[in-house]
C-alpha cells in the first residue's frame, strides 16, 4: 500500500543520463545527473555502471544533507570537535 505526497519530474540537462539507486528496504535513496560530451557515451553500459557505483558509494556514505549550506552550525561545530580531538590522539 503506497501513498505519494510529492513528486517531481526530472529532467537530464544536455547529454547525460540520471541514475537512481535505493538502499535495502527504501530508506535511503540517490539520484544523480551524470553529463556526458554524447548522447552515445550517455547510453553506454560503462557510463551507467559508473553512475551505479556512484549512487552505491553515496548511499554508503549516509550523508545527512544535500549540500552543505543546509547543515547546521551545531553539528558542524561538533565535527570540528570531534576531529581535533582525533588529531591529539
Amino acid at each position: 500500500n503506497m501513498v505519494f505526497r510529492r513528486s517531481e519530474k526530472y529532467t537530464v540537462q544536455g547529454e547525460g543520463l540520471v541514475q537512481t539507486y535505493v538502499h535495502g528496504e527504501g530508506k535511503i535513496g540517490v539520484m544523480i545527473e551524470v553529463g556526458a560530451s554524447t548522447a552515445a557515451a550517455a547510453a553506454s553500459a560503462d557510463a551507467k555502471t559508473l553512475a551505479t557505483d556512484v549512487c552505491l558509494h553515496i548511499a554508503a556514505m549516509n550523508p545527512m544533507t544535500v549540500s552543505s549550506d543546509q547543515i547546521s552550525a551545531d553539528v558542524v561545530n561538533k565535527e570540528k570537535e570531534i576531529l581535533k580531538a582525533k588529531a591529539l590522539e
